[in-house]
């Protein structure tokens, strides 16, 4: 019975992925020359790599089609089981027929029966264990991302609650206001010189409305959209190379995958080369050879991890000259051609052989201390940035709002009414219209105070009020006010904002829906949309702002009956 981490494996999205393809393309080809050759010299070499390459790219074309026709809607509906083993089985049978046939007429062999058949049964068997063994490491790979954002995410939003609770917020928008209020500044300075060298109002008045009406619809339009849009930070995912990083302290040297695939591979060389008689004492000098330097590189890795890299890198060397120096002491074999293309393949095939096993135990095995080693590489000062940064966009958002609604009103609102005392020739209203407007630009920030959050049902209410005529809203409050804390009210606010947003501008919606629930342990948010949906992409601005409130416990995925868009989100207390 397979677990349902392997079903998923061999079913869902991972199932037909190019890149452990790309990974094992040198291991699988470098293969069939170890096991093919007999001289080794140059022209049956380049030969054996032709064709070997030839039978791996069908293979791999077949497994591109299969991904563009059978297995194109994996995704959201998962093949049978069957299905994975079966096409591996059959495209590593044509690869095998393939290579056999290009072997055929590269003249490497003349036994077309022969070449033919052992080949499709070979090369079938390994792709029946190849491409479901693939499909494991790639899903392994996903589910370890998964589970380590979690575990991001929940740093995240510790370190935002933390920072939240404390002054640092203060003083973050204490520095945001200084920072803005000088760039604005700078970019106003024009306005500024002519509304403090108007001399004789009565001849100007309509270039200061001109001015201060480019001024708003430019300048601070343009700083409010800048603010809002600002960007935030990530922790950069994992790749097959931080699996391998993570392979090398947990599973370096899986001997138990490794040694039987060495030795079957070991088997056709020696046998063509030094007879049936020496088989038995070669193939046990391999084994013996590599389990000894492995099994030692495991213990240093133990006991000095601090270098398990080197250790690793050098005890891979080692194994792949073992062969030519006992082959060479204990054998005396002689040193020519033969003995230089044979230890120079096994060189290139070890390695391969070594990494291709220790990613395919690691994904098999799933260790919890993989998990550690992988979110043991976050810089914990990393997670405390990227926390002060998501908080910094929510105060940039802040800061947008009031540019974009108090500052930029003012400026059109004092454009107005100077054209309109222009017009009236009404020589004290100009004046104390320019006065205001002088004040508005000299001093931008003046009107800007903190926001006292009322009530979760009145913030939400004001928040509709403002997306009205955008989005047509509506919204469903259960539980108490009182088990919604005044920083729970601001963090829910910018999360509905963030979502409205997405809908308008992603999603092409027209109207959403906000179900809010509180108890004493939990807020549970869920916002829907009539839009077309969420789509595939890099996680943006809200991913991180949803982090650092919720931690892991939010989702985005279909609305009701796959329409629209649906974010669910939980704030434990």
């Amino acid at each position: 019975m397979l677990s349902a981490s392997t079903r998923k494996a061999l079913t869902g999205r991972w199932v037909i992925s190019r890149t452990p393809f790309l990974v094992i393309a040198p291991t699988a080809v470098a293969s069939v020359v170890l096991i093919e050759a007999t001289s080794f010299d140059a022209n049956e070499l380049g030969g054996w790599l032709l064709a070997s390459a030839g039978g791996y790219l069908v293979f791999c074309e077949l497994l591109y089609l299969s991904h563009l026709t059978i297995f194109r809607n994996r995704a959201t509906k998962p093949v049978p089981v069957a299905w994975i083993f079966i096409i591996g089985f059959l495209f590593g049978a044509i690869k095998g027929v393939t290579t056999g046939t290009l072997s055929i007429l590269l003249n490497l062999e003349s036994d077309v029966a022969q070449g033919i058949s052992v080949r499709l049964f070979g090369a079938g068997f390994l792709g029946l264990i190849g491409v479901p063994a693939s499909a494991i490491v790639m899903n392994t790979l996903q589910e370890f991302r998964e589970r380590r954002a979690e575990l991001i995410a929940e740093q995240i939003r510790l370190e935002s609650k933390e920072l939240q609770s404390q002054e640092v917020i203060a003083a973050m928008t204490a520095q945001l206001r200084l920072s803005v209020e000088s760039d604005l500044s700078v970019l106003l300075e024009d306005l500024k010189h002519s509304l403090e060298e108007t001399s004789a109002p009565s001849d100007s008045w309509q270039i200061l409305a001109d001015d201060l009406r480019m001024s708003a619809r430019e300048t601070v339009r343009d700083m409010s959209h800048r603010l809002w849009e600002r960007p935030s930070s990530s922790v950069k995912d994992i790749t097959l190379v931080d699996l391998g990083k993570a392979m090398i302290t947990t599973s370096a040297f899986p001997l138990i995958l490794i040694l039987p695939l060495l030795l079957a591979s070991a088997i056709p060389v020696n046998v063509n080369i030094h007879g049936s008689s020496e088989l038995l004492t070669r193939l046990l000098m391999l084994a013996f050879t590599t389990s000894l330097i492995y099994l030692s590189a495991t213990s240093a890795i133990e006991r000095w991890s601090k270098h398990r890299y080197q250790i690793y890198v050098f005890a891979i060397f080692l194994a792949a000259s073992a062969p030519g120096l006992y082959s060479l002491l204990i054998f005396g074999d002689a040193i020519d051609q033969q003995f230089f293309g044979v230890n120079v393949t096994i060189a290139i095939w070890l390695p391969l052989l070594t990494i291709t096993c220790g990613l395919i135990d690691t994904s098999l095995k799933q260790r919890k201390e993989i998990l550690n080693e992988l979110q043991d590489r976050i810089d914990k000062s990393r997670i405390r940035t990227i926390s002060e940064e998501n908080e910094t966009v929510r105060l940039s958002s802040d800061m947008a709002k009031y540019l974009h609604g108090n500052l930029q009103s003012r400026l059109m609102a004092s454009a107005f009414a100077i054209e309109m005392a222009g017009n009236a020739q009404d020589s004290k209203a100009l004046l104390a219209e320019i006065d205001k407007a002088r004040q508005s630009v000299t001093t931008p920030f003046d009107q800007l105070i903190s926001h006292e959050m009322a009530s979760i049902e009145n913030e939400l209410s004001n928040l509709m009020v403002m997306w009205d005529g955008i989005l047509t809203t509506q919204v469903e409050v259960m539980g108490s006010e009182n088990d919604v804390s005044v920083i729970d009210t601001r963090n829910i606010v910018h999360v509905v904002e963030e979502a409205f947003s997405n809908a308008l501008r992603h999603g092409l919606a027209t109207e959403a829906t906000i179900f809010l629930n509180s108890s004493a342990t939990e807020i549970s948010l869920t916002v829907i949309d009539n839009g077309i949906g969420p789509r595939a992409g890099d996680p943006g601005l809200g991913s991180s702002l949803f982090n650092s409130i919720a931690g892991s416990k939010w989702s985005l995925s279909r609305g009701p009956e796959g329409v629209g868009a649906a974010l669910n989100l939980q704030i434990t207390k």
